[in-house]
């Protein structure tokens, strides 16, 4: 996943010694983003991973502005 005006993500400081928050943000999300999201951590002490699922309900978007997302 790359990042876009769409799309953006980050890791943020959570208060302790070497502890942070792994933020993910979609606006103007879709149906199509719905699905499995992975984060795969890697620093010299190991890695972590962890998987979710996310589900998007409501309204599905037709797509008409996909080709304006790079």
């Amino acid at each position: 996943m790359k990042e876009s005006s769409r799309i953006k993500f980050g890791l943020s400081p959570d208060g302790g010694a070497n502890t942070f928050t792994a933020q993910l943000e979609l606006k103007n999300y879709k149906a199509k983003d719905s699905g499995t999201y992975t984060c795969n951590i890697k620093n010299e002490a190991g890695e972590a991973n962890v998987e979710l699922t996310l589900n998007i309900e409501g309204p599905l978007d037709d797509g008409a502005d996909d080709a304006s997302e790079a």
